[in-house]
């Protein structure tokens, strides 16, 4: 991949934090919006960080822009200038200008049996009593991990519907709430702050996200900005839990062999990736003349090195296809001028669980035409809506990043 170095946010183009602790997920972009939200506020004469987070990540940078002195609760960190204080308590005649809150608030009032029991919308009540110690015009800032609802025990991923209840039924004014979500589309496949891509997306695309799956931690993300209006508002936290369904989250139900596997067919996709489901029943003839057309083309593809054909091979035995395509190639390399040191990657598919679709599918760009295709295969995998190109267009698509990291080829 050619990673960026900056990320999209509203309009804005951002640095992603490589600042090397606790950089595995969704800190790279979390940190980077914390500053430039903090140094875009205009009213700031009383600050406060609820949970101890930015202070891991502070420079110069910090006493330019003015965070620097803010006030720092964290109910269980214990370090120099934070006080051990749950936000719950603090009194509701307190008043801030501005509240920053990363990747906090859905850890409050979880993380034991007896906690979610009395109460899986406790992380919903801290945010209602962040708004209760805003100013009037004061703003806030609290980032949570999004997408499907899930209680992870220690946590709550929120979902939109679990969001809603915010203005729905504790009565944040709606004018008063701005939420804007990002999706991680890749990562490197390591642990040590790995590079990321991170994009804005619409609601729609978040109801299947997981926590810790395929990336681990955090692979949605809801930034919500809330601005105290001059609408009345009371701070009810009696209120009782609505009926909503909160799912596992599948990384508790996964293997290790999966992850691997799963991992393994992530760290081989390039920049643009296609895919072919060929008909592996017609006659060799057939077999080797469809293989051999798109296996020409992209090896042909002056931008090759940016792509990744994937061939399913779920109804093939894994050596069959091997030497079959080991032959195709050295037919095509014997023939055709190519430089090799430029290879596109390609990938035989073999037979992949439901989980392992749902994470390869948006990752996939194009399908590319065959004369004879595996219909009952692609019908299957649900892989009937992705884009479909034919063997000849290859060669006139041209492969581009978009300002926002995304990748197209057209």
């Amino acid at each position: 991949m050619h990673w960026q170095e900056t990320f999209i946010f509203q309009g804005k183009s951002l640095y992603y934090n490589r600042i090397i602790y606790n950089n595995i997920a969704e800190r790279c972009v979390e940190v980077p919006i914390a500053f430039d939200f903090f140094t875009n506020v205009k009213q700031k004469n009383k600050v406060v960080e609820i949970g101890n987070v930015l202070s891991n990540y502070e420079n110069s940078l910090s006493d330019y822009v003015g965070l620097r002195p803010r006030r720092i609760i964290d109910k269980y960190e214990v370090a120099l200038g934070v006080e051990n204080i749950d936000l719950m308590d603090i009194p509701d005649d307190e008043k801030y200008d501005v509240i920053i809150c990363i990747s906090t608030v859905e850890h409050v009032g979880q993380g034991s049996e007896q906690a979610k029991l009395l109460d899986l919308e406790a992380p919903l009540k801290a945010i209602a009593k962040i708004y209760q110690l805003l100013n009037m015009g004061g703003k806030a800032l609290i980032t949570v991990p999004f997408g499907k609802l899930i209680d992870g025990g220690w946590f709550i991923q929120f979902s939109q519907e679990y969001l809603n209840l915010l203005s729905l039924k504790y009565k944040i004014p709606a004018s008063g709430i701005s939420t804007t979500c990002l999706k991680r589309i890749a990562s490197e496949i390591e642990v040590d702050n790995p590079r990321q891509l991170w994009v804005e997306a619409e609601e729609a695309e978040f109801s299947n996200i997981d926590f810790c799956w395929p990336w681990l931690y955090c692979n949605g993300l809801a930034v919500i900005e809330l601005t105290k209006v001059s609408s009345p508002f009371v701070l009810n936290l009696t209120v009782p839990q609505d009926s909503l369904v909160y799912n596992r989250s599948i990384a508790e139900s996964i293997t290790l062999d999966l992850v691997q596997d799963t991992y393994s067919i992530l760290g081989r996709l390039r920049e643009i990736n296609l895919i072919i489901f060929p008909q592996w029943s017609e006659s060799e003839d057939s077999i080797y003349q469809d293989l051999g057309e798109i296996i020409k083309s992209i090896l042909n593809h002056h931008q090759r090195i940016h792509l990744a054909l994937i061939i399913d091979t779920s109804q093939i035995a894994d050596e069959d296809a091997n030497l079959i395509l080991s032959d195709i190639i050295m037919n095509v390399l014997a023939i055709e001028a190519i430089d090799t040191k430029a290879e596109p990657e390609i990938i035989l598919l073999g037979k992949l669980n439901q989980l392992q679709w749902e994470v390869l599918l948006p990752r996939i760009h194009w399908r590319v035409c065959l004369e004879a295709e595996n219909e009952p295969v692609i019908t299957e995998v649900a892989a009937q809506n992705i884009p479909v190109c034919t063997v000849d267009s290859l060669s006139s698509k041209r492969v581009s990043q978009l300002e926002t990291g995304l990748w197209e080829f057209k």
